[in-house]
């Protein structure tokens, strides 16, 4: 459902440019046999780090009606972005303002669930700026997308070491 209302609320945010995507003519580059989708960014991303957006808290009511997509639970709410990565750009919202900095609850992940619907999406959560968070107000991002290195992962050792650190 909520894929249903974002993917009919976006074409129209675009045409009416109240979203405005941050990438266009996407192309893959193939390095080593995987394939890697590298986005072309437009002057959108200009407006994205402007004083007058990175000073306004999105995720508060009231919402555009544009960007609403539904109430999920009493804690959470699912808007659009509107500065999406791939239309549509689902974003699973604290209703109360909640630091990007502080780790996710129980809560969080059920709301982020309601929009996890079937295998082509990918959810993610940039924790603070550091981590590529331009809004500081807790949110979980969705996008509907085919994984290229999925294959790759599954079918190839891993080409990198990891360690396990214990403090």
């Amino acid at each position: 459902m909520l894929w249903d209302i974002g993917n009919k609320k976006s074409v129209q945010g675009v045409i009416t440019g109240e979203l405005l995507p941050l990438t266009n003519n996407d192309i893959v580059v193939n390095q080593n046999g995987i394939d890697f989708i590298v986005n072309i960014e437009t002057d959108n991303m200009k407006i994205k780090h402007s004083p007058s957006v990175a000073m306004h808290d999105p995720f508060l009511s009231p919402y555009s009606p544009t960007v609403f997509i539904n109430d999920i639970g009493l804690n959470h709410v699912c808007i659009l972005n509107k500065f999406p990565i791939v239309v549509p750009h689902l974003l699973i919202c604290a209703k109360d303002y909640i630091p990007q900095t502080s780790p996710l609850i129980l809560s969080d992940f059920k709301a982020w669930v309601e929009g996890i619907s079937d295998s082509g999406v990918l959810g993610f959560f940039n924790s603070g700026a550091i981590a590529g968070s331009s809004q500081m107000h807790r949110h979980m991002q969705l996008i509907r997308t085919s994984l290229p290195l999925e294959s790759a992962i599954l079918k190839r050792p891993a080409t990198f070491q990891t360690r396990v650190v214990t403090t």
